[in-house]
């Protein structure tokens, strides 16, 4: 990533990127285990299972951070004492990869945004669940997955994510487990309606997202302030992203969330509320002077509330299916361009100044907006021939808002994705690409994964980002990039 600050770039060699698909191809090459052993054990049903995994990236951009091998160890336990019980424990280890001068080996726990550690160790999910025919309810440490378009959910609020490394890094791998209390009842249907749900969730400690160091290649450009502060020869050549104060954490700032969902005539639907803390990353900003004629700007995680209703529907015809989501967010914030906002020279627009007045004088200032918006994404897609092409759109709209962001006031992405299984099922090829209209940036991914055995996975595959360095995607067209990962699934 080139940000201007003259960080170094090397390169790790070849022989390094290659230890770790040694070790797994040393694995591939013994006779297979038994994948996803379970047992039971005095009347106690107990599944064990995960995977090994080693991941390589290769820049192809000189002006891009480099990012080192990965190695990665998922275990999951599933323990059912009884039919109506369930335990459910899911743990990660970590190696490697983005993280650059790491703090050192560690667990990442919940109450921190900036955790910069390698190796690391984390409980993804720890969580019971109760199973009655009028209701389930599920306890402790979760993982939530709603909403229906491909990729993008407008209605998914609940789990914050990690961003060390956000567009390769599967979606549920991304999310951040939460502790909750859901429990969902069945309602009688109405007629014409079959499988009414009604789910409520209550998360009652504030769980942040967590966020690369600002050395690390997937730290936003559009985040490092200028060389240069207000043309008064004052100049900073390091930019701090630090935890700042404590964050909120006590039982009166906690998310509530509230999902109905049904089946009609044929469609799949369902309705949403959310009032809570907003999962995706924001930053406050503000200065400090530092040796000499050095100012340094620091940039801490900062947290808002907001409310936002929705729905979403899927439903099948002649082939084709059809996916839809609205959502209404009040009071959501957006993200300013701090390079640009604090980099201006003459005069300051009158929507900018009270920002950089106040990160000049040293006072706390968001670096972002709040602002009603509304979202809107539609999508299908149709089997041809075993191929599986889908198309998307989502729409974003800000109301009332004059001042500059990263995005536009208006917001339009289309999504477009071509896969196809081959080689008796073992082989896969997908290309999918993200085209900005507003923002003009462009992000394609494909890959080629093949199944060397039933339980190891190669993949292979390309990274392209393009557009104006000023977009909310663009900005990383430095991280053009080669990937490879190795699975092992046990």
């Amino acid at each position: 990533m080139s940000d201007g600050t003259g960080v170094r770039t090397t390169r790790g060699s070849w022989p390094s990127r290659c230890l770790g698909f040694a070790a797994l191809a040393a694995v591939a090459a013994t006779p297979r285990p038994c994948a996803g052993a379970g047992a039971t054990l005095a009347g106690v049903r107990v599944e064990l299972g995960g995977y090994l995994e080693a991941d390589g990236v290769v820049p192809t951009d000189s002006n891009g951070h480099r990012q080192r091998p990965a190695g990665a160890l998922r275990l999951a336990m599933e323990v059912q004492p009884a039919q109506e019980l369930k335990l459910f424990l899911s743990a990660t280890g970590l190696v490697g990869g983005t993280p650059e001068e790491a703090a050192g080996a560690g667990i990442f726990d919940l109450e921190r945004a900036i955790q910069n550690r390698s190796p690391s160790f984390e409980f993804e999910e720890a969580y019971l669940d109760w199973h009655h025919p009028d209701v389930d309810l599920r306890i402790g440490k979760q993982k939530f997955a709603w909403g229906k378009l491909d990729g993008i959910q407008l209605n998914d609020w609940l789990n914050p994510e990690k961003y060390y490394d956000p567009l390769l890094t599967d979606e549920d791998e991304r999310k951040i487990g939460v502790p909750a209390l859901a429990a969902s009842f069945f309602p009688p249907p109405p007629r014409s309606t079959s499988e009414l749900r009604l789910t409520a969730v209550w998360v009652p400690v504030h769980v942040p997202f967590r966020f690369p160091d600002r050395k690390e290649r997937w730290f936003p450009p559009l985040a490092v302030p200028p060389p240069t502060f207000r043309n008064q020869g004052r100049i900073h050549q390091r930019l701090a992203v630090e935890n700042g104060g404590e964050g909120p954490r006590g039982l009166d700032d906690g998310n509530v969330a509230l999902r109905l969902t049904g089946l009609s005539a044929g469609t799949d639907w369902g309705l949403y509320y959310y009032d809570g803390f907003d999962p995706l990353p924001l930053f406050d900003v503000h200065s400090r002077e530092g040796d000499g004629s050095t100012l340094e700007i620091v940039e801490t995680p900062a947290f808002r509330r907001f409310r936002t209703g929705g729905a979403d529907a899927a439903w099948t015809t002649h082939g084709l299916t059809f996916r839809a989501e609205v959502s209404y967010q009040e009071r959501r914030a957006f993200s300013r361009n701090v390079k640009r906002d604090l980099g201006i020279r003459g005069d300051i627009p009158d929507t900018v100044f009270p920002f950089f007045d106040k990160v000049a004088r040293g006072e706390t200032a968001p670096a972002f907006v709040e602002r009603d918006a509304f979202s809107w994404g539609a999508g299908v897609d149709y089997p041809v021939a075993g191929w599986l092409p889908i198309v998307q759109v989502l729409q974003t709209t800000i109301f009332g808002n004059d001042t500059r962001l990263i995005v536009e006031n208006q917001e339009t992405q289309l999504l477009g994705s071509l896969r196809r299984r081959f080689a008796g099922e073992r082989a896969e090829g997908r290309i999918t690409a993200l085209y900005g209209i507003e923002g003009r940036y462009l992000v394609a991914l494909s890959h080629l994964s093949y199944a060397l055995r039933d339980d190891v996975e190669l993949k292979i595959g390309y990274l392209a980002i393009g557009g104006s360095r000023q977009s909310l995607l663009g900005q990383f067209a430095a991280n053009d990039e080669v990937f490879v990962r190795l699975r092992y699934s046990f």
